[in-house]
């Protein structure tokens, strides 16, 4: 449990401050510990002390000699069996005294923090959840801004099927024998400093791997001796993903990179949402889920961060993931089949039967990126979650829950003749 203050525990059994303080002179079996500024706090023996002490004091009209005979003698064997039950029924009303305090507590600070119009029904299934699975909502309510949840239900309400993507894939199976030269208008733009490198987190944990950013930072770190300029490089994702990446660079001293030019970018995160109203799981957990490459390229296209570009004076993006395919950057046939085609925008996929896979790897026109619309996708997914109107959390139902998805391939759709380069089946 949970120390608690001198103002608290007079709360809590109803007694004045100087009664209190009197008692513990008069009375040696009390410790009350201080914190670091000097204050007493009262663990759970002393709350137990001074429960037993009003009881013997108040009720039973005895004199504080008799009450302290008292306490001791029910410390002998034969008052050992009653005094542990009593204490044991006394711990638990505690905690579930401090559990609705804390749930309270939560409630207050998560309201206060983000305005959830037309999800009352959140505190309904809250005030019926454990403690622990209170917390892990107010957490996740505290992760989704009013603002994700009105555009992720604006989207919901305008995406279309996804349509098979239609575009020319230019075959290079069989690798050069050396690295060709930069295009010249792109080898004025890296000394001009006006290439940025954006690099998306992936979902799954396993692939944030030591080894792929330690190759992808010295890939990044040559081109940057070699230029003479810092490459700047947006790294988007998930809150509590990127930072655990942030303090991976930290520990790691940013892998020898200069760290002004690192920038750790949080996406927004979206909550699933079933007929305008978030979803809790029949787990007790809040429906959310990061939202991928196409909420960075959202933020991408926010009004702050174009002015961000422009002041840096960036006009290309290039999309570096983390995969292996993404060593070999700069990529000289991405420039050279942007500049003999004139395309905004150009991607690498590899093959595989019936069809191909993106790599993730993109050049990408700055004013093209500015003023495109991102093409969202929602997929069906099932969930059993809480029904809002339901009166315990044992009513359950199950329903398929729309989720936002895009990518950047699908970006390609707004360009007339969209090209993709066939990767290297071998790298």
């Amino acid at each position: 449990m949970k120390r608690k203050s001198l103002g608290e525990v007079c709360r809590l059994l109803d007694l004045r401050p100087h009664i209190v303080r009197y008692w513990e002179q008069m009375i040696p079996l009390f410790e009350p510990e201080k914190n670091p500024s000097g204050r007493r706090t009262y663990g759970e023996r002393e709350i137990h002390l001074l429960y037993r002490l009003k009881y013997l004091v108040q009720e039973r009209k005895f004199t504080l000699e008799g009450a302290l005979q008292a306490l001791v003698e029910e410390g002998e064997d034969q008052f050992a069996n009653t005094k542990a039950n009593i204490q044991s029924l006394r711990r638990v009303l505690l905690e579930i005294q401090e559990s609705l305090e804390t749930t309270e507590t939560l409630w207050e600070k998560t309201k206060a923090g983000i305005a959830l119009p037309g999800q009352e029904h959140i505190e309904r299934i809250l005030l019926r959840l454990p403690p622990q699975k209170q917390r892990l909502i107010c957490q996740g309510i505290r992760d989704i801004s009013k603002e994700a949840i009105t555009l992720a239900q604006t989207l919901l309400n305008q995406v279309k099927p996804e349509p098979p993507l239609r575009a020319t894939i230019l075959d290079r199976r069989i690798p050069p024998e050396k690295e060709g030269e930069i295009p010249e208008p792109f080898e004025e733009l890296f000394f001009k400093g006006a290439i940025g490198v954006l690099t998306f987190l992936p979902d799954s944990e396993k692939a944030l791997s030591f080894r792929l950013f330690s190759l992808l930072t010295e890939r990044l770190r040559r081109v940057a001796y070699l230029y003479g300029r810092m490459v700047p490089w947006w790294i988007f994702g998930e809150s509590q993903r990127i930072d655990r990446v942030k303090k991976l660079f930290q520990q790691e001293e940013f892998f020898g990179m200069d760290p002004r030019a690192i920038l750790f970018v949080k996406e927004p995160v979206f909550p699933y949402l079933a007929g305008g109203k978030l979803v809790v799981s029949d787990k007790g957990e809040l429906g959310r889920y990061s939202s991928g490459v196409g909420g960075g390229v959202l933020m991408l296209q926010s009004r702050s961060f174009q002015r961000f570009i422009q002041q840096t004076g960036i006009r290309w993006f290039y999309v570096l993931p983390l995969n292996r395919f993404a060593l070999g950057f700069p990529d000289v046939e991405l420039f050279e089949t942007v500049i003999r085609m004139k395309l905004p925008m150009i991607g690498t996929v590899w093959g595989r039967e019936g069809g191909f896979l993106t790599s993730g790897i993109y050049l990408i026109e700055g004013k093209f990126l500015q003023n495109s619309v991102v093409p969202f996708s929602a997929e069906e997914v099932r969930m059993r979650i809480i029904n809002p109107l339901g009166t315990s959390v044992d009513d359950v139902m199950e329903g398929m829950v729309p989720q936002l998805s895009s990518g950047l391939y699908r970006l390609l759709e707004q360009i007339p003749h969209p090209v993709m380069i066939l990767e290297k089946v071998s790298r």
